[in-house]
């Protein structure tokens, strides 16, 4: 956030640029147990979202790319991956190449919002306009992600 407003001044006064924020889906779908995580990357996307109407008469850009998992260290660390809600594994991870071509492409095209995978972002918004289909679909993707979360440390711990 301090350099998307460092950034601005310049921006403004060529009226081009484009900024991308990273976000995550974890943003629009709480994780339990990761509150500030979270609450992080929604105020991240709400921030970008605020500025980017700020500037919408302008050439300036602001978009955002909500990732679901990424295959990194990040949750995929040996000291850290027991620690990793289940719900995380219960999607398709992405690699960090596939989240760098969405941030090309969003500074490609301004396109406010990317989210990958795109089904889980869509799942994303249902349970947050409908938090009761949260509830539904919150421990039928907490056992499937027990079950990946069991084959990635099979895969992984030889």
């Amino acid at each position: 956030m301090v350099l998307t407003r460092l950034a601005l001044p310049t921006m403004r006064a060529q009226d081009s640029g484009t900024i991308v924020n990273v976000a995550s889906l974890a943003g629009r779908f709480p994780l339990d147990d990761e509150a500030t995580y979270s609450t992080t990357k929604f105020g991240l996307r709400i921030f970008s979202f605020a500025v980017a109407e700020e500037l919408r008469n302008t050439n300036v850009r602001i978009c955002v790319v909500s990732p679901g998992p990424v295959e990194t260290g990040f949750i995929l660390d040996e000291s850290v991956v027991d620690t990793v809600p289940p719900l995380v594994f219960s999607q398709p991870m992405s690699t960090a190449d596939e989240i760098a071509d969405l941030v090309l492409a969003s500074a490609a095209d301004g396109r406010r919002e990317r989210t990958k995978p795109a089904l889980s972002g869509k799942i994303a918004t249902l349970t947050y306009l409908v938090p009761a289909v949260r509830k539904l679909l919150v421990p039928m993707l907490e056992r499937k992600g027990e079950r990946e979360k069991k084959k990635y440390l099979a895969r992984h711990s030889k």
